[in-house]
């Protein structure tokens, strides 16, 4: 049995509606993911720099005179607290792998755009393929997953065939 022009429409319209809702999610969540990255940035900043510094005044005014021993100390420890706290939040890995994420959103989106102004009037299958590879997608990006710097990186599920 054939379609009708006015099932084959209403897929169309069914499917064009999923691609929009598909395109405002990764748009939202590429945002997203752009505020992480610069948090994470500005949290290394505010977590490292400080620590440096305190770091090399320390030495400064541990070598600088005998009375200078206790306070270098305490900067020595706030310096190793800050720094400890860099290191244990990870924030470089953190804000590297948001930026991860942003940029496969973004990609997700470049995709989208294409499919859409690719012409599908009346194929639905071919725009139900698409479709269905853009979620695909979707999910692999959602799948990415953050690992600390030295730990082994969980396989990306792999691509399916094109047909």
């Amino acid at each position: 049995m054939s379609e009708t022009v006015g099932e084959t429409g209403d897929q169309l319209r069914i499917m064009r509606s999923e691609l929009d809702d598909l395109q405002e999610h990764a748009e939202r969540q590429r945002r997203q993911q752009a505020r992480y990255a610069k948090v994470w940035y500005y949290a290394d900043l505010l977590l490292g720099l400080p620590a440096v510094v305190l770091a090399a005044v320390s030495g400064a005014v541990g070598l600088a005179s005998a009375d200078g021993r206790i306070p270098a100390a305490f900067l020595a420890i706030a310096s190793a607290a800050l720094a400890a706290a860099t290191r244990f939040l990870d924030c470089s890995g953190r804000g590297a792998h948001a930026a991860r994420r942003r940029d496969a959103w973004r990609g997700l989106i470049y995709e989208v755009k294409l499919v859409r102004v690719s012409s599908y009037a009346s194929d639905v299958s071919a725009f139900h393929a698409d479709l269905k590879r853009l979620f695909d997608q979707a999910q692999r990006v959602r799948a990415l997953t953050y690992t600390r710097a030295g730990e082994p990186v969980s396989p990306a599920p792999a691509e399916p065939a094109q047909q």
